[in-house]
């Protein structure tokens, strides 16, 4: 399946490239192949394609989002923190751009300025167990023990969460199935199982 997938954005990538060579000026083309390439593997080779694309469009939070991955996967810790930051500016009510941006300050020892980012990346997002579990390895660095258990407790609260709706789905994609089979018996059961998690 993952085969599958960076093949289909090594095509994307093949085709927005073949449109961005027909309109240079399109930005729409610019961006999509910067985002292309970096799902593609293809971090080096995003990075001036999405800085043109900010260059020409400045105030994009996609743009700066998906630059500031391409930075963080190619080791460029700074460079990442000023594209997250920016990003999160632009939408602040993000939570991949709130993690992102709390995720890479506690790496580069900004714990500091990670909490804040971290705590509303929790807010907009209580389900998800990734900024509860920063969180708490924040707090016991800073010897903050009584902090760190609790954001230990919301991560594993937020990972059972997320383990029950990936069964859910995974009982709604056999009940899709089963009726488009036309087995509406069999599909309503796996949709009342989906009801049960």
């Amino acid at each position: 399946a993952l085969l599958i997938e960076l093949l289909r954005y090594q095509q994307a990538e093949t085709e927005f490239a073949a449109a961005l060579r027909l309109d240079p000026n399109n930005q729409l083309a610019r961006l999509s192949l910067g985002k292309a390439m970096l799902e593609a593997g293809h971090n080096n080779a995003s990075v001036p394609v999405l800085e043109e694309y900010l260059r020409r469009t400045p105030d994009n939070f996609e743009a700066y989002y998906a630059l500031g991955e391409a930075y963080r996967r190619l080791g460029k810790t700074s460079d990442a923190i000023q594209a997250f930051t920016r990003a999160a500016k632009l939408n602040p009510d993000s939570y991949r751009a709130r993690q992102k941006l709390g995720f890479i300050l506690a790496r580069s020892g900004r714990l500091d300025e990670a909490i804040p980012e971290l705590q509303a990346a929790k807010r907009l997002n209580p389900d998800a167990p990734e900024a509860p579990y920063e969180l708490s390895l924040i707090y016991r660095k800073k010897n903050m023990l009584t902090e760190a258990q609790a954001e230990l407790r919301a991560f594993q609260a937020a990972k059972q969460r997320a383990q029950s709706n990936e069964e859910a789905l995974g009982f709604v994609r056999q009940g899709n199935d089963l009726l488009g089979r036309g087995n509406a018996e069999a599909a309503a059961s796996a949709y009342r199982q989906a009801l049960r998690l």
